[in-house]
């Protein structure tokens, strides 16, 4: 939703950048859930919101009440928690003569102030991928931000869950797994072991206080269609094109992707899950896997901003500007697994090649 305007001239550019706002369909973010931030962020000098508020907006029920699915409404992680907003932040800049010829309607500065729009929504788009995935820290220098996948060690929060790694923090190590290479060196039943043990692992975490499951219907038919696993795209192109071992040969009727499908399970290559492909000799491949991500990731979208068209005289001359803003927050669906508070994520390393005799 986007804040009122009183510029005429600015109204139509807002309504044609809110077509494609906020990125609902485009690359990552269509795998996961948003909601409205509405008036929880009302300036842009809020640095950081309760996380009773954005628990509330995220699941949609009452502020009051959202502590009820925990077993200690006075624990310090419970009222004291607070979740950090980001902005994406913009600006677009016009000459006095585009200003003025996009002031009276001139179709050649109208379709520049729209592509100015698309260019943001663009930069925009790809920052808030990195913003939410946020997996290698390079991508997000601010250490007060929790993206929604970031690893955790040790103690979760209500704001900020460990995963269900057997260590919270560190990836499940599946080397014994091995995908690619002689088919004598490749594990038997791969896919089984490592698709099926994230099917497992999921299923085991229940709870302890709402008695919520992470895979509600445990039944393996039904449970793998609500998992999305996240990794590198040459390691998921691999996984398209190769065929699973028997111990001594190939099976070349069917393709590893095609097994993982038959879990019903989603793969989706990204680099900012293990950008640095390995798959040389007994290399390690990571991949990210995700229970019911729409229920249990979801970013939160504040209103749209955009000033007026403001004058700025330097000496390279008169030129206008505006400025954007938007505020962003990451929430990830908080389970009390006995005294852990985890979210539904599962981080695993698996060997992609052995060639060895």
């Amino acid at each position: 939703m986007t804040a009122p305007y009183n510029n005429s001239q600015i109204q139509p550019q807002v309504d044609y950048y809110e077509k494609l706002n906020p990125y609902r369909e485009e690359g990552l973010f269509k795998y996961f859930g948003d909601f409205p931030l509405g008036e929880i962020v009302n300036n842009p000098n809020q640095q950081y919101i309760p996380i009773g508020l954005v628990y509330a907006a995220a699941m949609g029920v009452n502020v009051a009440d959202w502590h009820d699915d925990f077993a200690d409404p006075g624990d310090a992680t419970t009222t004291e928690d607070q979740i950090k907003i980001k902005y994406l932040t913009g600006y677009g800049e016009l000459t006095d003569r585009q200003y003025q010829a996009f002031k009276s309607g001139d179709r050649m500065a109208v379709a520049k102030v729209e592509d100015m729009f698309e260019s943001t929504r663009a930069i925009w788009a790809k920052t808030l991928e990195r913003w939410i995935i946020g997996y290698l820290g390079t991508y997000v220098t601010d250490p007060a931000w929790i993206s929604l996948l970031g690893a955790k060690a040790a103690t979760g929060t209500l704001s900020n869950p460990v995963d269900i790694c057997s260590t919270p923090g560190t990836i499940e190590p599946l080397t014994a797994n091995v995908f690619f290479g002689a088919a004598a060196n490749r594990t038997l039943e791969v896919v089984e072991a490592v698709f099926g043990d994230i099917i497992d692992q999921f299923t085991d975490q229940v709870d302890s206080v709402t008695g919520r499951a992470m895979l509600p219907d445990p039944d393996p038919e039904i449970a793998g269609k609500d998992i999305l696993v996240l990794l590198n795209p040459k390691f998921k192109r691999r996984l398209m094109n190769a065929h699973p071992s028997d111990g001594a040969a190939l099976i070349t009727d069917i393709t590893y992707a095609q097994q993982i499908a038959n879990y019903g399970i989603t793969l989706k290559g990204t680099n900012l899950v293990d950008s640095a492909y390995d798959a040389a000799e007994d290399g390690t491949l990571e991949m990210i896997a995700l229970a019911r991500p729409k229920d249990n990731f979801k970013v939160g979208i504040g209103d749209l901003h955009i000033t007026e068209w403001k004058e700025f005289e330097s000496r390279e001359g008169h030129y206008w500007f505006i400025k954007m803003w938007q505020p962003i927050v990451c929430f990830r669906r908080p389970f009390r697994i006995s005294s852990t508070i985890r979210k539904a994520e599962y981080i695993v390393q698996v060997t992609g090649l052995n060639d060895e005799a």
